[in-house]
């Protein structure tokens, strides 16, 4: 663990340029010289439902499709749940539950909800990756991941306006010792013959210390053209790659600064994430040309503001407060979804029209 007192050192550097190829665009790695642009937005509550109310306790992830159709994973029942736009109030449990058996699992750390209404569950531990039928209530595929170094903690999907699919991305909570130039944290599949095929690894890594799971965790996101966005929760970082996997820009968050160390020593040979670190929340949304970011530095993680960046070439554009602080959070073109902290009742699901002044 001596590597991640290194990191201390090494991990937010200074000012850095670099030109990625002809088409790349130069951003800072830093972010701290944005000055941050408040953007007074306007919200319109129209929708609330204590989850307790219908049966979920502990919701950790929140999904929306273009239909503004919703899916909840509760995390300690290992299960997930359907929430269709025109009746919010009665969800369906699609199904799930703790274990390692068909349609169980360990620890699922994302959710994806298809246009297609397909619940896309990761399991980072199990190494696979479950597709559940809404309508059916059952699990239609699930893929295997056989690469041991690969564990599966958020998956993507390059959806035409169709409802297919032609490529399919999965962030890595592990990356493996001994395989530099051979493997990366981002990874580009395809389904051939009802199995996942890794066309292309990317986002490589050469220091042992970038490996740590704290360190690469994050959201991504990507656009009908198959650009991948990557926001990193705990480091900061984003990123933009092209369709053919180039990375075309990096930079760190705006006004993202080093007010405290991302690391702290608990005992001589063990270092665990410092709470007190700033950090980007990694909530990240692509919508037409915009990319927005949310982020917390308390505390409590709650999310309380959001990011919004030109998706093109990375430019900080304004910040803007949420109406309520938010546990978990999805935007859509005209609506914001969150679940806010209800104390003894547990948390509510909000959904808010809502309208940005500088948009």
């Amino acid at each position: 663990m001596k590597l991640f007192t290194l990191f201390l050192l090494l991990f937010f550097p200074k000012v850095i340029f670099s030109q990625l190829s002809d088409s790349s665009v130069l951003i800072s790695e830093k972010g701290d010289k944005d000055q941050v642009q408040w953007n007074e937005g306007k919200f319109n509550l129209i929708k609330s439902v204590n989850l307790d109310s219908v049966g979920i306790f502990t919701p950790y992830f929140l999904s929306v499709n273009d239909l503004g159709n919703l899916a909840i994973l509760d995390w300690e029942q290992r299960s997930v749940y359907f929430f269709p736009s025109d009746d919010l109030e009665n969800p369906v449990k699609v199904g799930g539950k703790k274990g390692r058996g068909p349609g169980e699992y360990e620890t699922p750390f994302d959710i994806h909800l298809s246009n297609s209404n397909k619940i896309w569950i990761p399991d980072s531990e199990q190494r696979k990756i479950d597709i559940w039928d809404s309508k059916v209530r059952k699990v239609e595929s699930s893929f295997k991941i056989s690469n041991k170094w690969v564990k599966p903690d958020k998956v993507e999907l390059c959806e035409s306006d169709d409802g297919s699919w032609e490529k399919i991305y999965i962030l890595s909570s592990q990356y493996g010792p001994g395989v530099k130039n051979k493997e990366g944290i981002l990874h580009q599949y395809d389904i051939v013959n009802n199995s996942l095929v890794n066309i292309d690894t990317f986002q490589k890594l050469s220091k042992d210390d970038e490996r740590y799971p704290y360190v690469v965790t994050g959201q991504i996101q990507c656009s009908v053209d198959g650009e991948l966005y990557y926001s990193g929760d705990f480091s900061g970082t984003i990123r933009k790659y092209s369709s053919n996997n180039q990375l075309l820009f990096h930079r760190n968050a705006a006004g993202f600064k080093v007010e405290e160390p991302l690391f702290i020593k608990v005992k001589e040979d063990f270092t665990r994430y410092n709470p007190a670190a700033p950090r980007v929340n990694g909530e990240s949304f692509l919508i037409g040309d915009k990319f927005y970011v949310g982020h917390s530095r308390t505390k409590d993680r709650y999310v309380y503001a959001v990011d919004v960046y030109d998706s093109e070439n990375g430019e900080y554009l304004y910040t803007f407060k949420l109406p309520v602080p938010a546990k978990e959070l999805a935007i859509s073109e005209s609506k914001i979804y969150l679940f806010e902290y209800a104390g003894k009742s547990g948390f509510n699901l909000k959904v808010y029209d809502y309208n940005l002044k500088l948009e």
